[in-house]
């Protein structure tokens, strides 16, 4: 919310490739004590947790009140046997 900024970066390493989006927008607090699996977000935050699970990826959320949002999107390579 109230973002003027947001970047995005997009990269490939051998092991994987990485979806990280930067704002600087309001920002909201996490509880300390939580990880992004059991913090009972709204409907839009789960639903992105939800949709990176069905292709096998993990996201994590970093957000400090009045700094902005980080969100991380990782899809490990997976190695197929022949």
């Amino acid at each position: 919310a109230e973002a003027r900024t947001i970047n995005i970066h997009f990269g490939f390493t051998p092991l994987g490739m990485e979806l990280r989006i930067l704002d600087d927008g309001k920002g909201f607090a996490i509880p300390l004590h939580a990880s992004n699996e059991n913090i009972i977000f709204g409907v839009g935050i789960r639903n992105m947790h939800d949709r990176a699970n069905l292709i096998g990826a993990t996201c994590h959320i970093s957000s400090t009140p009045e700094t902005g949002t980080i969100i991380t999107l990782y899809l490990s390579q997976t190695i197929k046997p022949n």
